[in-house]
């Protein structure tokens, strides 16, 4: 068990498989055009230490992930970020692939943490994962940004055809987070993508009594996330692209027996929470 207080997450180990060949038959996958929603949360602390200084400016600066639901709006993990934080300026950075360069950035002005969120005990993992970051643009926002918005993702169960996401179900989870854990783990400059599918939480014998409902388990052999994809997005692999999940805890990253858990997202999981935070703001707009 990871000890409490680390950043929990975990790293897409293996890009996304190549669509080169796909007959006409075959479903599409929802990365087809990109991740246009996928989302960065970053420090631009720059107080760094010598040791700091020793690593890559995107490897210092990289927290976790998230998704825009919502104009004005990232979902993420809770764990990624706390009041504190946003005070000392932490920024959202989006439209772009490359964590080194490109993209439009923005000062978050606003958290909002799920009001049952618990932080991980050494017992288990967090409960009700999740937060919503507003944000605005600065002096540091490039204006042509707004040329171009980035396109929000719809959220599972905001049609009525949604349904609840069963075991077996084929996702795929993406981030900047480590190639692995422990010693020589690096983060990736470049958004990576890893199919995986869902599986019973309860088929990981250290899970039994500490994830509940509203959590979803998600892995394959030699694949998961890993630390710094926290908050991300784990959407439906084919057709239209649907937020299904959050990056939110793991033991390890690809560990046999040990599948990643993602907050849980449907109509009966946070989807009401979701919409009343976002439509509260008497500036925001309806989550998808």
């Amino acid at each position: 068990m990871r000890p409490t207080g680390i950043l929990i997450a975990f790293t897409l180990a293996i890009a996304t498989s190549a669509v080169a060949g796909r007959s006409p038959d075959q479903p599409q996958p929802a990365l087809l055009h990109g991740a246009p929603w996928q989302a960065e949360l970053y420090s631009n602390f720059t107080g760094w230490t010598g040791k700091d200084l020793k690593r890559p400016q995107y490897a210092r600066e990289e927290r976790c992930g998230g998704s825009l639901i919502a104009s004005g709006w990232v979902l993420t993990a809770a764990h990624c970020i706390d009041q504190d934080q946003v005070d000392r300026g932490w920024r959202v950075r989006l439209g772009t692939l490359d964590a080194r360069d490109g993209g439009v950035t923005y000062r978050i002005d606003r958290l909002v943490t799920h009001p049952n969120y618990r932080p991980e005990t050494k017992d288990g993992p967090p409960l009700n994962d999740l937060a919503l970051v507003h944000f605005v643009a600065d002096q540091q926002t490039d204006p042509a940004g707004a040329v171009h918005p980035p396109v929000p993702i719809r959220l599972n169960g905001s049609r009525a055809a949604d349904g609840a996401i069963g075991e077996g179900a084929n996702v795929t989870v993406t981030g900047w987070g480590k190639n692995k854990s422990g010693k020589g783990a690096r983060f990736s400059p470049v958004l990576r993508a890893v199919d995986i599918q869902t599986v019973n939480c309860s088929s990981a014998l250290d899970y039994r009594g500490k994830v509940d409902a509203a959590m979803l388990c998600a892995g394959a052999p030699g694949k998961d996330a890993c630390q710094g994809d926290s908050g991300g997005p784990l959407i439906l692999t084919y057709g239209e692209p649907v937020l299904v999940g959050i990056v939110s805890w793991g033991m390890g990253c690809a560990e046999a027996g040990h599948p990643g858990l993602y907050a849980r997202i449907d109509r009966d999981h946070y989807l009401g929470w979701i919409g009343s935070t976002v439509n509260a703001d008497p500036k925001g707009k309806n989550a998808n």
